[in-house]
């Protein structure tokens, strides 16, 4: 196994039931992680267009919920996520 220095891409929700880029296409390199923090509010995320609750290509992390990639996993777009709460947190980090 080959490792890779990670590099943090966490933040928070800007505007409520909005969603955004939390990581630019291209910018990640060999993989990412993303873990929701808040232990009342779902995050939905999207490595295929625009982050939307129960949408196409989008995926709930749920209250504390975690995903990874598989490892050697590249995505190639750009990656929203959206949230119900502004100033809701997300831990993410990138390699």
């Amino acid at each position: 196994m080959v490792a890779f220095t990670g590099s943090d891409i966490g933040g928070s929700i800007t505007t409520g039931g909005t969603a955004q880029v939390f990581a630019a296409a291209g910018s990640i390199v060999h993989g990412f992680s993303i873990y929701n923090p808040d232990l009342t509010n779902s995050l939905y995320v999207s490595e295929f267009g625009t982050a939307a609750p129960n949408a196409q290509g989008s995926f709930a992390l749920s209250p504390g919920g975690y995903y990874e990639t598989p490892q050697g996993y590249r995505p190639s777009n750009a990656i929203s996520i959206v949230g119900s709460v502004t100033g809701q947190k997300f831990t993410a980090k990138k390699w």
